[in-house]
This record gives structure tokens, C-alpha cells and sequence, in this order.
């Protein structure tokens, strides 16, 4: 059985983070979002954020919203909700121009019922795009995101540096277009669509990842565009901070309790202490101990953050000074041998 004060702490840290994966699939999210069934979204799954590339790796897929307005589907189950969608990242939409001609406009607007006029484009029309989704409930595609300082001028929230307080930020942008519209009216990059919004789910380990979603293809405006705005912060989950801060809390009682041992020793003159207990062993003992509490640090960074001035290299030179004291002392006390 957990011991009764350990038990709530590990409740405590689990329940934080399943209620920070809810809110990460809160659809509410959208900023100016007004849902309606069959809007689309796109839903990613955390893979993995490595601190050292400084990039979080999310796999996305397209969804969309069910009858009862609150469901994501995957695109593709059914088909009725089957289709081709060109994905872009890291474009701009504006309006699209380009001429189309009267029997492909007729064509068009007799097979989807919708108007040539006023569509809309990616505004590079030879750019690429990342993935096509839609067709399958398994279609996906990975994205690297990079991560930099998300308080600028804050040395406690330094990536790194900063840990475990340390902050991240990162964002991302997506665009879709409706593939079959464009094969039909020879223009590439055309006819893009609105993405409503988007959902992350499952969790990175030693991270906690928050998303914030802004769709504007709701605002007004003629350079408001129609993309899909994703902004990630990544912080350190409380448990990785409270085993932080116990960390340096053990190591200073520690390194204090062995520099009163040497105080009492070395200079109030307690030779009973040097004689009678191996204190040079504890001292031996603590000043490789130390370090090693920091390299079990859950997502520990390489040495030099600012837990090491804190928590680690003054406890390192004091545990050094006292274990000199205490070896200079126990030869200054040896008797010497009778002839």
C-alpha cells in the first residue's frame, strides 16, 4: 500500500494532467468559433517533443464534427463524408482570381453547387502541399514544429536553462483545399476551405503541451485570410517541478547538516565526532551523491541550467571545503606511535 501523504500527491498530478488533456480536446477553444455539423478539424496526436532539435512532432488527421454538434468523426468512415483535401502549412490565403471558363464554370456549379465567384487560394499556387486527407479514417501526416523562448528577457523560463520553469512556444499554420474543385477547374491551389478549428490528444512525457486555436476565416476583413492559427506553449508538468525543487531542498539539508558536522569537528574542537563516527565517509559519500540526485531529475537538461547554480555547485564546493577540513583535522588528532 502507498503511504497516506504519497497517495493524494500522485491522485493530485494525475488528475492535473488528464484535465489538461481535456482541455486540449476542448472544441470551445476556437476563438470565434460557431460550430455547425460537417465543419472540419483537424485532430493532432502528440508524438514527441525533443528539447535539444527544439521541436515537437505531432501527427494530424482530418476530422469532422458529427450531428450532435459535440463528436469528431475521422473523414473518410463513411461514403458520404469521403473526400480529397490538399493540407498546406505555413501559408497565406487570398482571394483567387484566376479566370475559369464558362463551361467548366457551368460544369462546376452544376455538380457541387457552388458559385466560381469569390473562391479563394493559396496565394502560392506552386506550392506543394504536405499531405493529402480525407479519404481514409488512417490518412495522417507527421509535422515538426519548432519550439523557441516564450518570455523573452526571463531567465527562469529559458528554455533549458530556465528548467524546470522553463516556457517554450511554437505554432503552425494550416490551409486546406478542395482537391476535386481544383483537378475540375485546372487551377492548382485553388478553392480552399475552411478549417474549424482543432483538438490534441495523448500526452509527451516530462511536457505539458496547451494549444490555442484561431480560425480566421470567421473574421472580416479583406487580408483576414481563411487559415487555421495553432499556437503551442510547453511547460514542465507540476510533478517534474516538485521533484525539482525536493531535489535541491534534500541537497542543501544535506550539504548543512554535514557542514555542521565539520563546524562542531573541526573548529569547536569535538574530537569524540572525528573519532568516534566515519565522517569522513559521509563526506566522501555526499560529495558524489549530490550530482547523481540531479542526473535522476525526470527530462533533466545537459549540466549548466540554473538548478545547477542553485542546487548543485555550491552544495559541490561546500561538501569539498568540509571534507578537506575534516582530513586535516583527523592528522592534526592522530597520536603518534610509542617508541
Amino acid at each position: 500500500m502507498l503511504p497516506a501523504t504519497e497517495a493524494p500527491c500522485r491522485l493530485a498530478f494525475a488528475e492535473q494532467e488528464v484535465k489538461a488533456q481535456e482541455r486540449n480536446k476542448n472544441l470551445n477553444s476556437t476563438k470565434g468559433s460557431d460550430r455547425q455539423p460537417r465543419d472540419l478539424y483537424m485532430k493532432g496526436t502528440l508524438k514527441k517533443f525533443d528539447p535539444i532539435e527544439r521541436a515537437l512532432t505531432v501527427a494530424w488527421g482530418l476530422t469532422y464534427l458529427d450531428k450532435d454538434n459535440t463528436t469528431l468523426l475521422p473523414m473518410g468512415d463513411s461514403e458520404g463524408m469521403s473526400a480529397s483535401y490538399a493540407i498546406y502549412r505555413d501559408v497565406k490565403v487570398v482571394n483567387d482570381d484566376r479566370p475559369i471558363s464558362d463551361n467548366l464554370t457551368a460544369t462546376i456549379e452544376a455538380s457541387f453547387g457552388v458559385s466560381v465567384e469569390g473562391r479563394l487560394g493559396i496565394d502560392n499556387v506552386t506550392q506543394p502541399p504536405i499531405a493529402i486527407l480525407g479519404q481514409h479514417p488512417f490518412d495522417s501526416v507527421d509535422t515538426s514544429i519548432d519550439f523557441q523562448q516564450a518570455v523573452e528577457e526571463n531567465p527562469w523560463k529559458q528554455p533549458l536553462f530556465g528548467y524546470p520553469f522553463d516556457e517554450w512556444a511554437g505554432s503552425i499554420v494550416f490551409a486546406a483545399v478542395d482537391k476535386g474543385l481544383a483537378d475540375m477547374s485546372n487551377l492548382s491551389n485553388s478553392w480552399a476551405l475552411p478549417l474549424s478549428g482543432a483538438v490534441l490528444s495523448d500526452s509527451t512525457l516530462n511536457w505539458r503541451m496547451t494549444l490555442a486555436v484561431n480560425n480566421t476565416c470567421l473574421f472580416d476583413g479583406e487580408f483576414a485570410g481563411c487559415e487555421l492559427h495553432l499556437d503551442f506553449i510547453g511547460k514542465r508538468p507540476d510533478l517534474v517541478r516538485f521533484a525539482a525543487i525536493l531535489a535541491i531542498i534534500v541537497n542543501w539539508l544535506s550539504t548543512i547538516g554535514i557542514f555542521l558536522l565539520t563546524s562542531e569537528a573541526a573548529i569547536m574542537g569535538r574530537l569524540h565526532i572525528l573519532t568516534e563516527t566515519d565522517i569522513m565517509g559521509v563526506c566522501f559519500t555526499a560529495l558524489f551523491a549530490l550530482p547523481s540526485v540531479r542526473v535522476i531529475l525526470p527530462g533533466a537538461p545537459d549540466f549548466g541550467a540554473i538548478i545547477d547554480l542553485i542546487g548543485i555547485i555550491p552544495n559541490i564546493i561546500i561538501i569539498s571545503i568540509c571534507t578537506t577540513m575534516m582530513a586535516i583535522s583527523k592528522v592534526m588528532t592522530r597520536r603518534p606511535k610509542a617508541e
